[in-house]
């Protein structure tokens, strides 16, 4: 979905960087901006009650890899549930 709210086109694809990154990090939806940014946003996520700084819901990276080191991030602080 772009930042505007439509799919991307080859938002669905299942191959390539961002479908990789989809299989990586099943709770996020990933998708490039209309703008090519990387954006992903967390699935039924809620917000905590007491909000970590480091916490997101959405994050961004301007290659591949930056989204991927970023998705990465969050999940290495995530507290199991």
């Amino acid at each position: 979905m772009t930042a505007t709210g439509r799919v991307a086109a080859g938002a669905g694809d299942s191959c390539g960087p961002l479908a990789a990154i989809r299989r990586q990090f099943p709770g996020w939806q990933v998708w490039r901006s209309d703008g090519d940014c990387l954006w992903a946003t967390r699935i039924g996520a809620k917000l905590p009650a007491r909000r970590p700084y480091w916490w997101a819901m959405t994050v961004a990276g301007d290659s591949p890899r930056e989204l991927r080191d970023a998705l990465a991030d969050q999940e290495a602080h995530a507290v199991p549930g």
